[in-house]
């Protein structure tokens, strides 16, 4: 009897052990795909669950507020107001920006393939709504990049001080559309050839309503800037926008990043076709970034020269500028002063632009930093059309946390005019008399947290 017990006992535990391990099976959940750390192309990227995509998801945010003084010191551009301190001019600006950037990259058996999308919101003051743009929307793989990315031309610094309206505006830092190669020759060499959309970088006011200088003792007048005007002091074809864009602008590169620092040698062609001529136009730039670990670790500076003609905004960022330093450099009186040509008896009368900018960054402690830039540009245009601008600036941060800081910033500005510039112009309404010099003092405060 005990032994048929046994026997029945041991069959039931073997029918619950096979029932319970058929629920378990049953019951059993699908293999997770969990997010994996991507370490082949730095920190910060991942895989994307169920492919060999690898993702960064990076960005900023920052809020900065500004005052100036001078006659460069404002934040407006009413024409009305140039080069005068009235009552209904901005001596205060805001500005928050905000930025987020998808980095995805593909190892493959022909070289990287990556996608690169940077979206940014910005919001001045005044704004109800601020404004959405691209700061970056590009395609690379193996060796071409095709996309909105910054020009090759550019040299890689972009100013190390928070000021861009004086302090870093004499090298060229420009966003377009463009097609290009880079061959790698190895241990940090490359050249680079592009094709590069020129209407990002053509300086004219084409088909725009802007100022222009009446003759001797008259007012100032609002016209369109067409081939019918005539310059007032020559009797000749005054000025004429670009045409129809014919050329892309062709650049090339060859830069070196090493331990020591990086630089580059670039040379660009751009085609000024004008509603009456067609004049080649050519722009030449080096620059040199070198670490300097025997300062402080991280401390580094550099130095960038251009010189161009019929190309200026390859020399110089003056013409997009906060306020009123563009506006007298570009805008003010539609006189062809910063502008890429000039157009006298049906020929294009290129403007000549030479600019050196230079900076150093150093690190007094892991949360204390400074920086500061400085630059000079000199416009040489045809006939009076000269002026001269130097700026220098220094911002102090501190970083208690990684990621984050709160920093301030002063720069001062000055733009000049030669004699004969300021003697054309005499004559004019006393509120937009053309004066010698321009100047200005910025101060800038500014909270930012990168991610």
């Amino acid at each position: 009897m005990n032994f048929k017990l046994a026997l029945v006992a041991v069959a039931a535990v073997g029918v619950a052990s096979t029932a319970q391990a058929a629920d378990l099976a049953k019951k059993a959940p699908a293999a997770a795909n969990y997010v994996k750390v991507c370490d082949a192309f730095g920190a910060g990227f991942f895989y994307i669950p169920g492919s060999d995509t690898c993702l960064k998801i990076s960005g900023f945010v920052y809020a900065e507020a500004r005052g100036g003084t001078g006659k460069l010191g404002r934040y407006d551009t009413t024409n009305s107001a140039f080069g005068n301190r009235t009552r209904s001019g901005n001596d205060l600006y805001s500005r928050t920006r905000a930025e987020i950037q998808f980095d995805a990259r593909t190892a493959t058996e022909m070289g990287l393939l990556r996608s690169y999308i940077a979206l940014r919101h910005q919001t001045n003051t005044g704004d109800t709504s601020g404004t959405l743009m691209a700061a970056g929307a590009f395609v690379q793989f193996a060796g071409v990049t095709a996309g909105y990315a910054r020009s090759n031309f550019d040299f890689a610094p972009a100013g190390y001080s928070y000021g861009t309206d004086y302090s870093t505006n004499a090298y060229s830092y420009t966003f377009l559309n463009q097609l290009a190669y880079t061959f790698s020759f190895g241990n940090g060499v490359s050249a680079t050839l592009a094709l590069e959309d020129p209407s990002s970088t053509d300086l004219n006011f084409s088909g725009a309503s802007h100022r222009f200088v009446g003759n001797s003792g008259s007012s100032v007048a609002w016209v369109k800037y067409d081939s019918t005007k005539t310059n007032p002091f020559t009797g000749a074809a005054y000025a004429a926008p670009y045409a129809g864009v014919r050329a892309p602008d062709v650049v090339a590169n060859l830069a070196v990043a090493q331990a020591w620092g990086k630089a580059q040698l670039s040379v660009a062609y751009h085609d000024v076709y004008s509603t009456v001529d067609d004049t080649a136009a050519w722009a030449i730039s080096g620059g040199v970034e070198v670490n300097l670990p025997m300062l402080a670790a991280g401390d580094k500076a550099y130095l960038v020269g251009t010189y161009s003609s019929g190309a200026v905004a390859f020399a110089t960022q003056l013409q997009n500028a906060t306020g009123k330093i563009q506006e007298v450099f570009f805008n003010a009186f539609g006189s062809g002063i910063g502008q890429d040509f000039v157009i006298v008896n049906g020929k294009n009368k290129l403007t000549n632009t030479w600019a050196v900018n230079g900076g150093l960054h150093h690190e007094f402690s892991p949360q204390w930093e400074l920086n500061v830039d400085a630059g000079y540009v000199k416009v040489d245009g045809y006939q009076w059309r000269d002026e001269e601008f130097v700026g220098a600036g220094v911002d102090l941060r501190w970083k208690p946390v990684k990621g984050f800081q709160i920093g301030a910033d002063v720069e001062y500005g000055k733009l000049t005019f030669s004699n004969n510039t300021v003697n054309a112009i005499k004559g004019v309404a006393a509120a937009s008399t053309l004066k010698s010099s321009y100047d200005g003092w910025l101060g800038e405060i500014r909270v930012r947290r990168d991610f």
